[in-house]
């Protein structure tokens, strides 16, 4: 009996960071942080990667619930300069394109191939950097 992987949250992130990092020539300069904490909140980013330009990414593998996506959507657009949601081919029956919006939506199969499956509209709103910082850091460097 073969034994089928199925890929989890840590396949999807090496996934996408050997996307990025075959696309963007200066990935070497490139700062990548994993579970990324958005500000004081409890809503972490899954990777945020600032190059060129600041990207967070959430991964939704096959084990994952599409519950929370509009939510952390709706904070990273606030952040980042863009926002790409990773999501097993197998969500895509059940995603709520409108909520995501403002996101890239790639997908990941069973094997591992990464697809763009569509492109973001403009976030239209200024990003708040400074709300990336802990309170305490923020209040010291007014």
């Amino acid at each position: 009996m073969l034994d089928r992987h199925v890929p989890n949250e840590d396949d999807y992130k090496s996934i996408v960071l050997n996307a990025y990092r075959r696309t963007n020539a200066d990935w070497r300069s490139s700062v990548i942080a994993n579970e990324y904490p958005l500000g004081a909140s409890s809503v972490r980013v899954d990777l945020a990667i600032l190059g060129r330009e600041f990207i967070g990414v959430e991964i939704k593998s096959e084990r994952d619930s599409l519950k929370r996506l509009q939510n952390q959507v709706a904070n990273y657009s606030h952040y980042f300069d863009r926002v790409v949601v990773a999501v097993s081919d197998r969500h895509l029956r059940n995603l709520d394109w409108a909520m995501v919006r403002v996101a890239e939506v790639w997908t990941i199969d069973r094997s591992g191939r990464l697809k763009a499956a569509s492109s973001p509209s403009e976030f239209g709103e200024i990003k708040c950097l400074s709300d990336l910082m802990p309170h305490k850091v923020a209040a010291s460097s007014a």
